[in-house]
């Protein structure tokens, strides 16, 4: 079932470089934004799209706290 394989290619070079892997002539997807042990990569190799989930997740629970404690 390869359907359902991603591939990443991460590189710390400023320029795109091809990125096309087959497995018996199927073309994979690319994940741009892998996900592994929690933590989000991009294909930059920066925390910018880990640090924004984060972020977000903070401030759902807190919007939370504060509706319950009323202020």
């Amino acid at each position: 079932m390869i359907s359902a394989t991603l591939h990443s290619f991460l590189s710390l070079l400023n320029k795109k470089l091809a990125s096309i892997f087959k497995i018996n002539g199927e073309l994979l997807r690319e994940d741009k934004q892998p996900t592994h042990l929690g933590v989000t990569f991009d294909d930059r190799l920066t925390w910018k799209q880990h640090i924004n989930k984060a972020a977000a997740k903070a401030r759902r629970k807190l919007a939370i706290l504060r509706k319950l404690s009323g202020t």
